[in-house]
């Protein structure tokens, strides 16, 4: 919201969050609400004959659920330009968001009366359940413990699947890589937030996502997951698919990728308990040139 009307105009397809917890402040006249979405509004209510002249005084938007991956940036990444202004860092969470944040006041990307500090919110998916709190998301009426036992037991089954698992920025700045907790790789351009590329990358929730470093002289993107493959992305090519590497016997939980001795290693380790080093080599092949990971 950029209006404080539109705080009083709600539309009639709008769905909001329960009201879970209230306090008063009789001498200041102040409401506070703390929201099953996890968010909190304080409301100035000195007029209590019409509640449309309630004021808001303070509002925070927060994840409704627990927040997996960070990603924080400084005042740009590389030679892309400045795509995040300095103060900003990307979180995501169970509750299928991706949320910019930024604490810098004097680099605002867009002006949210809701929140000061949140930016944006990125909606991976149109079900709004995974946006409350299911511990406190509460059901009124006679057939509650019927609505919680049967209804909604599909439903928290998917839902405890749901989330964005991790983040990456690639080097330049321009691509937000996530990964979440079923499997799906998504890309998002960080100029406008706009989804690039949306794709069932694995069989299970990644675990990790990685962009080669600048000084290796590649583009390329790694992802690694529970299903114990990793898939090397070349991001200068639409993130087409380089090789997908199967030697870990379990979970791979990080892959790293560093240039020495005028070669391009790629090292990932998971809860097999093993470390894997690997060699880039570059494989000429018609047309173009092809990169393959090679086991050194």
């Amino acid at each position: 919201m950029v209006d404080a009307s539109q705080l009083f105009s709600g539309r009639p397809e709008a769905r909001y969050p329960d009201t879970v917890a209230v306090t008063y402040d009789p001498a200041s006249r102040w409401l506070s609400c703390v929201y099953n979405d996890h968010s909190v509004y304080v409301w100035d209510v000195r007029d209590l004959r019409d509640p449309r002249r309630a004021g808001k005084l303070y509002s925070a938007l927060y994840h409704s659920s627990c927040v997996w991956s960070l990603e924080v940036r400084g005042g740009g990444g590389g030679g892309g330009g400045v795509h995040l202004p300095s103060g900003s860092f990307l979180s995501c969470s169970s509750d299928n968001t991706i949320r910019l944040w930024n604490t810098d006041s004097h680099n605002l990307l867009t002006r949210n009366i809701l929140s000061h500090d949140l930016q944006k919110v990125i909606y991976v998916d149109d079900n709004v359940t995974s946006l409350l709190d299911p511990e406190s998301a509460t059901v009124t009426g006679g057939n509650a413990e019927k609505a919680g036992s049967s209804g909604s037991e599909g439903q928290q089954t998917d839902q405890s699947r749901a989330g964005i698992r991790t983040l990456r920025v690639s080097p330049d700045g321009q691509h937000l890589a996530s990964g979440d907790r079923m499997g799906v790789l998504r890309i998002h351009d960080l100029d406008g937030m706009e989804e690039i590329l949306n794709v069932q990358a694995h069989d299970s929730e990644i675990l990790c996502l990685e962009f080669s470093k600048p000084d290796t002289g590649l583009q390329l993107l790694a992802t690694a997951s529970r299903d114990r493959l990793i898939h090397v992305l070349d991001a200068a090519r639409d993130y087409s698919l380089v090789q997908t590497l199967d030697e870990h016997s379990s979970s791979i939980t990080a892959v790293r990728f560093a240039a020495n001795e005028g070669k391009v290693r790629m090292i990932s380790c998971g809860a097999d308990k093993s470390v894997y080093f690997r060699t880039a080599q570059q494989v000429r092949a018609s047309p173009g040139v092809k990169t393959q990971l090679l086991l050194s």
